[in-house]
């Protein structure tokens, strides 16, 4: 576990995050679901918000209210995630509309799978896991169980793929 300034958590610290996990996951999972996602979805924003906190330990032991501080950064991993979601969904929509009309062995396609709209722009590991997890609702621990890998890993990954996707399309968009 490290801070935001690489140092890794003392004892003292992995205990507080420790008794502040365990005291305020169930209220923050809670509060994530009500916002509107699935129990899986709302743990895996939970996770984000335990990970900032370890980032953010400083900020954190200096608050009145621990837990006010935690259900902000929850609405606000919330939001990002969801714009993060908007903008991958938008960045399709543009792709798959500048391919509609795309010519495919002579012949021009109304509708074209994801495969073939984005076949060479990003890999076929890339076009996976953004199909699963902003189209199919996949959670990301979900993801990484299926792929054998650790959840962080996965983020990662995901972080990544949507990242060269909207690099391309970027590209695309100046020539």
């Amino acid at each position: 576990m490290m801070t935001s300034n690489g140092e890794p958590l003392n004892s003292a610290d992995q205990a507080f995050i420790q008794e502040l996990y365990y005291s305020n996951s169930k209220l923050l999972s809670i509060c994530a679901q009500r916002m509107g996602f699935r129990a899986e979805v709302a743990e895996d924003y939970v996770q984000e918000v335990f990970l900032i906190a370890m980032k953010r330990i400083d900020v954190i032991k200096s608050c009145k209210n621990p837990q006010a501080y935690l259900i902000k950064v929850l609405k606000n991993v919330v939001g990002y995630n969801l714009r993060c979601a908007q903008y991958a969904s938008r960045m399709m929509k543009k792709l798959k509309d500048q391919s509609s009309n795309a010519q495919v062995n002579g012949v021009y396609q109304e509708e074209l799978d994801l495969k073939t709209l984005y076949h060479g722009a990003i890999s076929e590991e890339e076009l996976r896991l953004l199909v699963r997890f902003y189209l199919e609702g996949w959670t990301s621990k979900e993801i990484a169980a299926d792929m054998g890998i650790n959840f962080e890993a996965c983020k990662k990954r995901i972080l990544r793929a949507r990242e060269h996707l909207r690099r391309i399309l970027e590209e695309s968009d100046q020539d």
